[in-house]
């Protein structure tokens, strides 16, 4: 039993289409995404589960869509004013990647996002990827509606490939679900 995973929008992540453990418990039946940004990259991903009947006779299910996130672990800082003075570091896994040279639109470089305001991709450091991003705080333009203000608490977020991180975690004595404090900014 495994779980054959291919690339859903030819993105190139993972290709050729890779075959995960499966692993089953009293639980269930699980399989997870090695940190391995040569093979995997976030976004939609088609998987399905193949079973070898006999020698030679497998049998496959139907695709089903997953997307795999890209992964934020710490902040370098969670407080700072956005007025030029403050770089921050991301730190995670699958963030994405550096922006190519020659093609301009790689849908797997990455938007840092505080909150609903996307960081301009001059004021991104793109050098640590897939593991970490570095972001200046500049100062936003006044007529952005998005633009963070002070006294604001946001999210930090990284889409890449059409998915976000995540900028919320499960409780682990109530079970609910909250926001993650390792990625909450406060803007001074």
């Amino acid at each position: 039993l495994e779980m054959l995973v291919s690339d859903a929008v030819q993105t190139g992540f993972p290709d050729p289409p890779q075959a995960l453990a499966v692993v089953r418990d009293s639980s269930g039946v699980h399989f997870n995404f090695p940190n391995n940004p040569t093979l995997f990259m976030p976004g939609p991903k088609s998987v399905q589960m193949r079973v070898l009947a006999s020698p030679g006779h497998p049998l496959v299910s139907n695709a089903l869509i997953v997307k795999l996130l890209p992964g934020i672990n710490s902040l370098s800082t969670n407080t700072g004013p956005f007025n030029g003075t403050v770089t921050l570091t991301i730190n995670g896994n699958l963030l994405g990647q550096q922006p190519p040279t020659n093609v301009p639109s790689n849908p797997l470089v990455p938007t840092v996002l505080f909150g609903t305001y996307a960081i301009p991709a001059a004021d991104v450091t793109y050098t640590g990827l897939p593991n970490s991003l570095a972001v200046k705080l500049s100062a936003p333009d006044p007529n952005d509606p998005n633009a963070p203000k002070s006294g604001q608490v946001v999210p930090v977020r990284v889409r890449a490939n059409g998915v976000e991180s995540r900028s919320w975690r499960v409780n682990p004595v109530t079970q609910a679900l909250e926001m993650d404090p390792n990625v909450l900014f406060t803007v001074t």
